[in-house]
């Protein structure tokens, strides 16, 4: 990927690997490892923008009857909103089947686990850069920042402990 900026060269080199498979009918799994190298100083202020977040359909929202919820089974936008949590489930009922996905942050990202930015209109995002104790964060010429996470689209209603037992096998298999 290449981070663009009207008369000035790009702030980092963004290095993405993305895979998608199939490990049922009702599953799909989606693995981001992002990699980004500053390629000058950067400095990033505090920003409700985020570094990975997926949006749902309006009609499986929590507005629409849908539920979004964190691994310590905090719900909705007013119990997940600026908690930390290592995933976060949203789901919702379209033509009478359950569907939704789960996103699960990889132990080894830096702020770890991160803060959530929720909204009951169906966003969710896994981003620290809300909540940035000194309001802002830079990075040295040639730093790196890893990042790795899951995504996991689900047919159905995933319990608890089937999302932690998910989370779980993404962290043995990381790199």
């Amino acid at each position: 990927c290449r981070w663009e900026r009207p008369g000035a060269d790009p702030p980092f080199d963004d290095h993405r690997r993305i895979t998608v498979s199939a490990p049922s009918a009702d599953e799909r799994l989606i693995d981001f490892e992002v990699t980004l190298t500053a390629r000058i100083k950067v400095r990033i202020d505090k920003t409700n923008h985020s570094l990975f977040s997926a949006r749902m359909a309006p009609e499986l929202s929590v507005k629409a009857g849908g539920r979004l919820v964190n691994a310590h089974g905090d719900e909705g936008e007013k119990g997940t909103f600026g908690k930390t949590a290592p995933w976060m489930d949203a789901r919702g009922t379209r033509d009478g089947e359950t569907e939704g996905l789960a996103i699960f942050c990889d132990p080894k990202n830096r702020w770890h686990p991160a803060p959530w930015f929720t909204r009951d209109y169906g966003f969710l995002s896994p981003t620290p850069l809300y909540w940035l104790d000194a309001g802002f964060v830079e990075f040295a010429p040639g730093e790196k920042l890893q990042l790795r996470y899951r995504v996991l689209v689900h047919a159905g209603a995933p319990s608890t402990e089937e999302l932690t037992a998910q989370f779980q096998r993404m962290t043995e298999a990381a790199p």
